[in-house]
């Protein structure tokens, strides 16, 4: 998404500036943005790492950007003792001021851990966002769906517009993988989903499937657009021959084998026992075929 996607509307740049990065310079409007999602800088993985780079990115395109996140906690599903005390926080990230919000962070994401995990960072980072001065557009972040509806409840309090950025469809998931059976709870859930798309100024995805998907449930095309996932390079330069050398060396792989590799969230959602019949089957191979090594990297629930 580009600075010139989304413009300042008419109403704003007046009033208070605390919580956005400093004082307006003089003679210049600057679109003031929040963005609204449980995860941010420091998780190394999943979600965190898009939704730092891009407030990073608004920020550095001229945008007074503002952060209201939780305490860090995934991979792992734990936070530092440093994050325990208090219900929240203030940080800078560069010129980013980062709001962080107390949340149930469950020892086991159960359904129900998963449920009270979700609502309590709902709620204090709602009354966190009514605190905070007005912008002109509130990025949110799903998952958590119901992030949606509070964001549609301040942005017609406060008079101002959400663009809703989907990570994960979260009642297809939950019925694709069976975690949650045909009844009125789903139902709800996708009644809760259409609503959240009607009222959003702008819908994003970060699949080509997502936008398919879209499209099946009635989000129109104007108002859909595609924001996929980015590849992070280490010092920002592409992997190299050497690099994966080093990589097989490291790990004691022979520089013969097949190199399959999974990297990333280890959850329920990625389905991950299949690896674990494949390398089943792959132990079984005739004498003399080529080796394969099968790596997985990440964290998480799973």
């Amino acid at each position: 998404m580009t600075s010139t996607a989304i413009r300042p509307s008419s109403a704003a740049h007046t009033g208070h500036n605390a919580g956005h990065g400093g004082a307006e310079p003089a003679g210049r409007q600057r679109m003031k943005v929040i963005i609204w999602g449980i995860n941010y800088s420091p998780e190394p993985t999943g979600i965190a790492p898009y939704t730092t780079d891009l407030a990073r990115h608004l920020y550095s395109e001229g945008m007074k950007v503002a952060v209201v996140t939780g305490f860090a906690y995934y991979p792992a599903w734990r936070t530092a003792p440093t994050d325990r005390r208090g219900l929240y926080r203030c940080d800078l990230d560069g010129g980013i001021p980062v709001h962080r919000c107390r949340h149930h962070v469950p020892a086991r994401p159960g359904s129900l851990g998963r449920m009270l995990h979700e609502a309590s960072f709902i709620l204090t980072s709602m009354l966190c966002v009514l605190a905070l001065p007005r912008a002109d557009l509130y990025v949110v972040v799903s998952p958590p769906l119901g992030i949606g509806l509070a964001a549609w409840l301040v942005t017609r309090l406060k008079r101002s517009r959400y663009l809703f950025h989907v990570q994960d469809l979260q009642p297809d998931t939950a019925a694709g993988l069976g975690m949650m059976r045909p009844g009125p709870a789903l139902r709800l859930l996708y009644a809760c989903e259409r609503f959240i798309y009607r009222r959003a100024a702008g819908v994003s995805g970060i699949a080509a499937g997502m936008m398919s998907a879209f499209a099946a449930k009635g989000v129109p095309s104007a108002k859909a657009f595609l924001l996929p996932n980015w590849q992070r390079t280490e010092h920002g330069a592409e992997a190299t021959a050497d690099d994966a050398a080093r990589f097989r060396r490291d790990h004691g792989i022979p520089a013969d084998a097949l190199l399959a590799v999974y990297s990333g969230n280890l959850g329920r959602k990625q389905g991950l026992g299949v690896l674990l019949d494949a390398a089943a089957d792959l132990a079984g191979a005739e004498p003399g075929a080529r080796p394969v090594v099968m790596v997985v990297a990440g964290d998480g629930a799973g």
